[in-house]
């Protein structure tokens, strides 16, 4: 049995297809997602990871701007085990 992206903790938010990497949306209550590629070099990253950041890239077509931000969990969810 095979654990899956979002159990194992990695971000199901992009999909790769091809070596190309996309995010998914969608417009409202539409029931037809849109895939907006992602341009790989961000521009703008921090220069450290530890704690919380964001990290900016373009999209191909230059209509949007994707932001990826993270920060420190408040509880620890092993503790809750």
């Amino acid at each position: 049995m095979f654990m899956s992206d979002e159990e194992l903790g990695l971000d199901t938010t992009i999909s790769r297809k091809d070596g190309l990497s996309f995010i998914t949306t969608r417009e409202g209550n539409e029931p037809v997602d849109n895939e907006i590629m992602i341009i790989p070099e961000p521009i703008y990253r921090p220069e450290t990871i530890v704690s919380q950041a964001n990290l900016y890239c373009r999209t191909k077509h230059d209509i949007f701007i994707i932001k990826f931000s993270w920060g420190q969990m408040q509880n620890d969810p092993k503790l809750d085990i």
